[in-house]
C-alpha cells in the first residue's frame, strides 16, 4: 500500500520547481568558480549573475507560495478548512478534559494545506516553537512533534518526528486520537543548553521515539543565567501535561506564526484550561 502524505499537488510541484532553480543557481556559481580559475573573468561575472537571478527567483517563487496559500499561508480571522475546524474541536475536548499545565490557550495556532488538509499547533509554553501537531486530511488524522519557527513554508512541519497516523475509516478512531493526543501530553521532553565552538547558546529538546533519542528543536539563545562556560547545561524535563517545567523559557513565536495562519480560538472565548 503506497505511504499517504499530506499537502497537495501544487504545492509539491512548487517545491520541485523551487530545488530546480536552485540547482541551477548551484551549477552557474559552479561554472563561474572554473571560468575565473581560467582567467575568463567575462564569463565568471556573467554565470554569477545568472546564479543571483536563479536564486531571487527561486525566493519570489517561494515568497508568491506562502502568499497564495500554496505553503500554508491563509488570510487572518478564519479558520482555513473543514478539516481545521473539526482538529480544533477534538483539541478543545481533550485540553477541557485534562487541564495540561504547560499549554496556554492563546499559543494554539491553526493553519492548512490547501482545501483538504486542517493543521493544529500546540506548542510548549516555555520552549518557544516546540509543538505536538495534529495534521487532518479526509482519511487520516496524524501527529508529530516539530520545532516550529515559522508557518509561511510548513518546511519546519515536515521535518517532525511522526508518532502515530491513524485512519479514519476505522471506527472509534477519534476516540483513539483523543486518547494519543493525551499520551503525548505525558511524553518526557529532555531539554538542555548547549554551547558550540564559538560560544553561542542553543536550547536543545529531546524526546525519545521507540527507544531512540529524536532531537527536535534547537533554538539559539542571546544568554541564560548559571550557564558559565560549560558546553552542555541540563534544564530539567518537561511534558506538555506538566507539572514540571524547564529551568529555562523561551517564547513561543506566535506573532509570527499568526502572519500566515489563525488562532485556535479568539482570546475572548477561552474557556480556562
Amino acid at each position: 500500500m503506497p505511504n499517504p502524505t499530506f499537502g497537495n499537488p501544487d504545492r509539491r510541484r512548487r517545491r520541485i520547481e523551487v530545488a530546480g532553480i536552485l540547482l541551477l543557481a548551484t551549477g552557474a556559481l559552479t561554472f563561474g568558480a572554473a571560468a575565473v580559475i581560467k582567467r575568463d573573468f567575462g564569463l565568471g561575472v556573467l554565470a554569477a549573475c545568472c546564479a543571483v537571478l536563479a536564486t531571487l527567483s527561486a525566493v519570489n517563487l517561494r515568497s508568491r507560495a506562502a502568499r497564495s496559500g500554496l505553503d500554508g499561508g491563509h488570510p487572518p480571522g478564519r479558520v482555513p478548512n473543514i478539516q481545521a475546524e473539526l482538529a480544533v474541536h477534538i483539541v478543545g475536548n481533550v485540553l477541557d478534559e485534562v487541564h495540561p499545565h504547560n499549554i496556554d490557550r492563546d499559543s494554539i495556532t491553526v493553519t492548512g494545506e490547501g482545501e483538504s488538509v486542517g493543521i493544529v499547533l500546540i506548542p510548549h509554553r516555555d520552549l518557544g516553537g516546540l509543538a505536538l501537531v495534529l495534521s487532518m486530511d479526509p482519511n487520516y488524522a496524524e501527529l508529530c512533534w516539530a520545532g516550529v519557527s515559522d508557518l509561511a513554508w510548513h518546511d519546519d512541519l515536515d521535518l517532525g518526528k511522526r508518532i502515530v497516523r491513524i485512519e479514519r475509516s476505522n471506527p472509534g478512531w477519534e476516540s483513539e486520537l483523543r486518547s494519543q493526543i493525551i499520551t503525548e501530553f505525558g511524553r518526557r521532553i529532555h531539554v538542555t543548553v548547549r554551547r558550540n565552538w564559538r560560544g553561542r547558546l542553543a536550547l536543545w529538546c529531546t524526546i525519545e521515539v521507540k527507544g531512540r533519542p529524536a532531537n527536535l528543536w534547537i533554538a539559539k539563545l542571546s544568554a541564560i543565567n548559571g550557564a558559565g562556560r560549560a558546553k552542555v547545561v541540563p534544564a530539567g524535563d518537561t511534558s506538555l501535561q506538566g507539572p514540571e517545567t524547564p529551568t529555562v523559557s523561551y517564547q513561543v513565536p506566535v506573532a509570527t506564526w499568526l502572519k500566515v495562519a489563525v488562532a485556535a480560538w479568539p482570546a475572548a472565548s477561552h474557556r480556562d484550561g
